[in-house]
C-alpha cells in the first residue's frame, strides 16, 4: 500500500478484500454442508443395503428349513 494511495481506491480495495473473504467463508460452509449430506446419504444407503441382505438371508433360511 502506498502512502499516497487515493482514499477512494483504498476503500474499494479493502471492500473487495472483505467481500472475497466473505465469499470464501460462504463457500466453505456450503462445501461442509454438501459433505455432511453426502455422508448421511451414504450411511442411509449402506443401512438399506444391509437391511436387504438380512431380509434375503432370513428368507433363504426359512426356505431351506434352517
Amino acid at each position: 500500500m502506498d502512502d499516497d494511495e487515493d482514499p477512494e481506491e483504498k476503500r474499494r480495495r479493502i471492500q473487495a478484500q472483505e467481500e472475497a473473504e466473505n465469499f470464501g467463508a460462504a463457500l466453505g460452509i456450503v462445501a461442509g454442508i454438501a459433505v455432511a449430506l453426502t455422508r448421511e446419504e451414504q450411511e442411509i444407503m449402506e443401512q438399506e443395503s444391509c437391511n436387504e441382505y438380512c431380509a434375503e438371508q432370513e428368507l433363504w433360511q426359512q426356505t431351506m428349513g434352517g
